[in-house]
């Protein structure tokens, strides 16, 4: 139909054909091809600026007291192609609802509800892209694992980290249990290396979780240059230990690094881990079963790998709480452009005296 119309109009043959170059195939038409990239360009940057998941990596509670809480959530939102939002972000960009306090125990049991306000956040994102990540996945091998971990749910949980590296990325699989501190896999790119480690993982022994600790930096702080952390899974505090808390603080922050500990049980306050992650630059997460490892460290690879917002909140109390161990459950929006996710998070917090 092209052709009649363009000979009614006294077109040639060759007219033709040089029209449907140029106007029916606009990859060969720089005109039209400039026009279209910069189409996708303007695309990018705006897709690039919508949060499309925003992960919750942990919590770590501050002062809780009777009428007020403090505590710090760190957040990983990312746009549609898995980067960290950070550009013009902005504590406006978040909020918290949905927050109430219940016991340990029982969370059908509102003992009060609160409003939150996000005060300050502050960005952690890797410094240089070219620059990958060193991780130590060390694992709580003592003979409790068998009754908080027995179907295995933490080898699934730490392949689905594995699975998170990237190709400029290393992990090292380590284990202790009783007198035994071993490295089940030295640093490593190869993810079926990694994913064998993981299932050599078993129960039996104590818990020397501090001499294990100061293991993985050594071992980070000898040989590596990429980023480093240590994510650590436990069940229990330190027993038949070489080492204590304040060496492994003091070692982790001379060679700056970060330890995110991991714990597992719904009897346990793990004060000390939380303690490890604030003053060595991580974050704390618990999982009161083994089911949901799989979420956590899924999201903590997130949190590494692609960066993190540290929200620092405090929530007024509508009643007043007594002293003592107190679980809070709350929901973040994440709101971007006007498209917005929501998060659910939970933590257990102590109430103290006034």
């Amino acid at each position: 139909m092209h052709r009649i119309r363009f000979r009614a109009e006294g077109w040639t043959e060759t007219e033709v054909r040089r029209w449907k170059r140029r106007f029916q195939s606009p990859l060969k038409n720089p005109w039209l091809a400039g026009i279209a990239i910069v189409g996708i360009l303007i695309y990018s940057v705006r897709i690039g600026k919508i949060v499309d998941s925003a992960p919750v990596s942990g919590v770590l509670p501050g002062s809780f007291t009777a009428t007020t809480g403090a505590f710090q959530l760190s957040i990983s939102p990312l746009d549609p192609m898995g980067n960290l939002l950070t550009s013009n972000i902005s504590t406006q960009n978040f909020s918290i609802s949905s927050f109430k306090i219940t016991p340990p125990q029982n969370p059908e049991k509102v003992l009060t509800s609160g409003a939150v306000s996000i005060d300050s956040l502050q960005i952690l994102s890797p410094s240089a892209a070219e620059r990958g990540l060193d991780a130590v996945l060390l694992f709580d091998n003592s003979g409790s694992m068998e009754d908080n971990d027995s179907t295995r749910q933490r080898v699934k949980a730490g392949k689905r980290f594995i699975d998170r590296i990237g190709e400029n990325d290393s992990a090292a699989v380590m284990i202790f249990s009783g007198d035994q501190i071993a490295t089940l896999q030295t640093f490593t790119n190869d993810k079926a290396l990694l994913d064998s480690a993981m299932e050599q993982l078993g129960a039996k022994g104590a818990s020397p979780l501090y001499a294990a600790l100061y293991d993985a930096i050594e071992n980070l702080s000898s040989s590596r240059s990429n980023h480093p952390c240590i994510i650590v899974l436990t069940d229990g505090e330190s027993s038949e230990d070489s080492r204590t808390l304040q060496e492994v603080v003091n070692r982790a922050q001379s060679s700056t690094i970060p330890i995110f500990p991991i714990g597992l049980g719904e009897h346990l306050g793990f004060s000390q881990l939380r303690e490890l992650a604030l003053k060595t630059g991580g974050t704390f997460a618990s999982a009161e079963n083994s089911q949901r490892l799989n979420a956590l460290f899924d999201h903590i690879a997130v949190s590494v790998t692609r960066g993190r917002i540290i929200l620092h909140a405090q929530s007024i109390f509508e009643q007043k709480l007594t002293p003592g161990e107190v679980k809070a459950y709350g929901e973040i929006t994440t709101n971007t452009r006007g498209h917005s996710v929501t998060t659910p998070f939970d933590f257990r917090a102590e109430v103290s005296r006034e």
